[in-house]
Parts: structure tokens; C-alpha cells; sequence
């Protein structure tokens, strides 16, 4: 995988809901931005431009709160 992926866990294949949802990008005077998934069925999940700004060594994303993980 490329070195910034963020690693999401896979949608439950038998729940039509999970991993729906919508989002938004904040963009930044920098050129930066800022995503927010915001997944119906799990917790919001944010990826700063400090996650990138940083290679990936600032501001890591949480975990998906799924089992299992």
C-alpha cells in the first residue's frame, strides 16, 4: 500500500447501512486539507493535514471500532 493510505476495515456484507455515510473536506489556506468520513454506523473518522504535512508520524487517525480490530 502507498505510505499515507489510512486502512479502513471492510463494510459488513450483510448490514446495507454499514459503510454508507457522508463526509466533508475543510480545505486550508496551505493548500491542505482536512477529510472527515462521517459513517452512519461507526464513529467519524478524521484525516488532518497534519496526518500528511507529517508523513504520517502526527495526528494518526483512530482505529475502525469494529470487531475484530
Amino acid at each position: 500500500m502507498p505510505e499515507l493510505t489510512i486502512e479502513m476495515s471492510r463494510p459488513d456484507p450483510f448490514n446495507p447501512q454499514d459503510g454508507c455515510g457522508d463526509g466533508e473536506v475543510i480545505v486550508h489556506a496551505d493548500g491542505l486539507v482536512d477529510k472527515v468520513y462521517n459513517f452512519w454506523n461507526r464513529n467519524p473518522v478524521t484525516v488532518a493535514r497534519a496526518y500528511t504535512a507529517s508523513w504520517g508520524k502526527e495526528a494518526v487517525p483512530p482505529r475502525p471500532n469494529r470487531p475484530g480490530y
